[in-house]
């Protein structure tokens, strides 16, 4: 099989590529061994992956609960955070805000921060 020339035709993802080059060439490592799949370096520009224009509708709806919840009980985002593995205020800011939708696990640390059943945070959606 022919060596790729560009990290997209290698089928690796432009934002692993910058961090697995080494000297101008994109690299492999398995074990120990090291294999170059590229035939010339990585390419220079990045594209980041873009953000959401629009909150997703369902994921508003359970961060509008998990807020008003939160308020109910007079808590402050970093207080919940502190008590939901690894959860930063940051992230459950946006969770409330319907930027990230929750998965299921969270969902339950979110609720169990909260002292509410999953359920009631999920009724409204």
């Amino acid at each position: 099989m022919p060596a790729a020339s560009s990290c997209e035709e290698a089928g690796w993802r432009l934002d692993r590529c910058a961090s697995v080059c080494n000297k101008g060439e994109h690299v492999e490592f398995s074990g120990a061994l090291i294999v170059s799949t590229l035939v010339g370096p990585c390419p220079t520009t990045i594209h980041p992956v873009p953000r959401r224009s629009l909150a997703d509708p369902v994921a508003r709806a359970f961060g509008t609960e998990v807020r008003r919840r939160r308020e109910e009980r007079g808590e402050t985002l970093e207080q919940v955070a502190r008590r939901i593995e690894r959860m930063d205020a940051k992230y459950l800011g946006e969770l409330e805000r319907g930027w990230h939708a929750a998965t299921i696990p969270t969902a339950k640390r979110v609720a169990d921060a909260l002292e509410t059943p999953l359920a009631d945070l999920l009724r409204e959606i």
